[in-house]
């Protein structure tokens, strides 16, 4: 059976029928016909709604984002691009509306719109008023609270008896059924996390479940409009409940919580779920919480080694606004030269908004007319995910097999490639709603023949399963909306040299991929057609070498601490230290370090050396930060010294302040101690 994936993610907006006091606006950019909304909140059946982008208000009715709103009134939304119309679905109701008309349809009856749904910066917006009451709801402005408040019907339930299938292990749900809430389906949590793969425990807690699957840990909130992954709040549209004594969870929450996806087949009635496997090879690096010195950019960097690099990741977002034709060119590396051989790295990183399943493939056409090329050490990995946990599912496990060698070795149906002909060098099934991210290194060499070597690797893409060799277009408009890096450079490693650290000194903190010093990827720099390219500043696909000279001039052993901390946002990465490869956990930005390794120090002269990747979801730029553990200690004791003297002087000044200090202390301690006290 075809694995199909039913999630669904609408990125656009939709317009309010409210009026709002203008004490929650906030001017949007010069020219623009809408006024930004700061604070407003939002609630559906109590529960505030998160948007990934400010409401807005125009003509007096306050506009915000449509799939936030839909997602928590269990409405099912479906954008055609051809049409430029929307079609919603709830409860077997449908109402449809189309842009820049003021005319909307309910079960195909006309209605008047005070407010057309229109286009705003590439987002939708739609009148919310008339969305909420087609369905059923009342949209209520609380003037005492300042929040608007969309109350639906009551919650209706139905039973279905099908099966639902784990990792194609039916699951038994006892005496239970799944239930539909509002066309939304529920299956029991326990179900699930008892037939996931990999090394998962968890254990029933009042307000939901706790759940350690392999390296991550999952919070299952009751009642809330989240799910805690690793400390971060994901969104989720529909809470879990207690249904007669059993915790059950909505089937759309798997692909953000876990990375797999599902299937209904709407013959049997049936839902497959699939849930990864295990992801990680190596153990992530321990953390901690403190405020880390304000790093500078590194002086200096320089391209290391000759394998150059192709990165596809523009458009990122691939729809029909993107990617206007069914087959097409997302990259392309034009390869010309004198060399008996020349090695490749293939990044991409995309992301499908498209109806249906499609197809993205490597190609490599041979221009050349007197020689035949050949493709070896041909190797790589790639993952794909619904998740919306991003470097976890997909960037993680990809720096981790890449940076530690373990990836797959690929073997081509024809590596060799004869004088005009073209050959298709990998394939991924891309589904509806997936990131899908690769990276692959192969060597091209001449076979036979003469002349230098002519040739062309791409990047496409199929929506209809054409023959992906076949093509062979230019490559697509650079989406200017979300500037992604899409380009070729000379090599894929970089290297870097910091200042030497001299032991004992106070602590100090470098930060690379900055997007200034180190940016050697800029488009200046590129190969190729530079007009198409964006620069890629925190050097996706690439490594990076870091050299860190210690100085000690002490006489004595001293240990310098190297630890890593996010700087941009939240952060996530693998590092390589003596051979060893380790996974960076998500960092918090100025707050959290994670240590690589405490280097002891007893000559004169020494030198660390770091092999750091970076997660493709990451935030940039990454802190390395330095310190001399023994001295922190030091001044860590000083401050408590220093703080103790302080309190004691203090007691000495008022001695009442210390009999008042033990009452309260006294009034704490339990019954049995506070008699004896007296």
């Amino acid at each position: 059976m075809k694995k199909k994936m039913i999630t669904a993610f609408l990125s656009s907006t939709l317009a309010m029928n409210v009026f709002l006091p203008n004490v929650y606006a906030k001017e949007a950019p010069k020219g623009a016909s809408v006024t930004e909304m700061a604070g407003l909140t939002i609630l559906v059946n109590e529960i505030p709604v998160v948007f990934d982008v400010p409401p807005v208000m125009k003509n007096d009715r306050t506009l915000v984002p449509l799939r936030a709103i839909f997602e928590a009134m269990d409405a099912n939304v479906n954008w055609d691009e051809k049409n430029r119309a929307i079609s919603a679905i709830k409860n077997e109701k449908n109402i449809n509306l189309v842009i820049d008309s003021d005319v909307a349809q309910i079960e195909g009856e006309d209605h008047k719109l005070d407010v057309p749904a229109t286009i705003y910066k590439d987002r939708t917006l739609v009148p919310l008023r008339f969305v909420g009451e087609a369905f059923g709801g009342e949209v209520v402005w609380d003037e005492n609270t300042k929040k608007i408040k969309i109350t639906l019907p009551d919650t209706t339930f139905q039973t279905i008896d099908a099966p639902v299938y784990v990792n194609d292990n039916k699951l038994d749900f006892g005496s239970f059924t799944r239930i539909v809430r509002n066309g939304v389906t529920f299956i029991p949590l326990q179900s699930v996390l008892d037939n996931a793969s990999g090394e998962l425990t968890w254990k029933q807690q009042d307000d939901g479940i706790d759940v350690q699957w392999n390296e991550t840990k999952i919070k299952f909130v009751k009642d809330k409009n989240y799910v805690i992954v690793d400390g971060e709040q994901i969104q989720i549209a529909n809470p879990l409940f207690d249904y007669k004594g059993t915790l059950v969870m909505p089937i759309n929450i798997i692909p953000k919580v876990f990375g797999g996806y599902s299937h209904y087949d709407a013959d049997t009635k049936e839902i497959f779920i699939y849930i990864n496997q295990a992801k990680f090879k190596h153990e992530f690096l321990k953390k901690e919480e403190v405020i880390f010195k304000k790093p500078t950019n590194v002086e200096k960097a320089s391209f290391a080694g000759n394998r150059r690099i192709m990165i596809s990741d523009n458009p990122e977002n691939l729809n029909d606004r993107t990617l206007p034709e069914d087959n097409v060119t997302l990259w392309h590396d034009d390869v010309q030269s004198g060399d008996a051989a020349v090695n490749h790295r293939v990044f991409g990183w995309h992301i499908s908004e498209l109806d249906k399943t499609a197809t993205v493939g490597i190609t490599i056409e041979n221009l050349s007319s007197t020689n035949e090329i050949e493709v070896v050490d041909f190797k790589g990995t790639n993952r794909k995910t619904a998740n919306g946990w991003v470097n976890w599912d997909v960037g993680l496990p990809l720096v981790d097999n890449v940076l530690s060698g373990k990836v797959m070795s690929v073997q081509m149906e024809s590596p060799v490639v004869k004088a005009g002909q073209t050959a298709l060098m990998k394939s991924f099934d891309i589904p509806k709603g997936n990131t899908l991210g690769f990276q692959y290194d192969f060597t091209v060499k001449k076979k036979s023949g003469t002349g230098e070597l002519k040739y062309k690797i791409r990047t496409v893409l199929s929506k209809n399963g054409s023959d992906l060799a076949s093509i062979k277009s230019k490559p697509v408009e650079l989406d200017q909306t979300a500037k992604h890096p899409r380009g070729v450079w000379s090599s894929s490693q970089l290297t870097t040299e910091l200042p030497p650290y001299e032991v004992g000194t106070e602590e100090t903190a470098y930060q690379i991929s900055n997007g200034a010093t180190d940016n050697l990827m800029s488009q200046e720099n590129g190969l190729g057609d530079k007009e198409q390219m964006i620069k890629n500043p925190g050097h996706f696909g690439a490594s990076y070498l870091v050299k860190i000279p210690i100085i000690n001039k002490t006489g004595e052993s001293k240990t310098v601490r190297v630890s890593v901390g996010a700087r941009g946002g939240i952060y996530n990465g693998a590092v390589k230290v003596d051979g060893k490869v380790y996974l960076i956990p998500t960092l918090k930005p100025m707050t959290e370090l994670a240590t690589i390794i405490d280097y002891v120090s007893e000559k004169e002269k020494g030198l660390v050396e770091l092999e750091i990747m970076h997660a493709g979801g990451s935030a940039l730029p990454l802190a390395i930060d330095l310190v001399t553990v023994e001295e922190k200690l030091e001044q860590i004791e000083e401050t408590q010294e220093l703080k103790n003297v302080q309190d004691a002087e203090n007691n000495v000044q008022d001695p009442g302040k210390l009999a008042e200090s033990q009452d309260v202390k006294n009034s704490q301690a339990p019954q049995e101690v506070q008699e004896n006290v007296q």
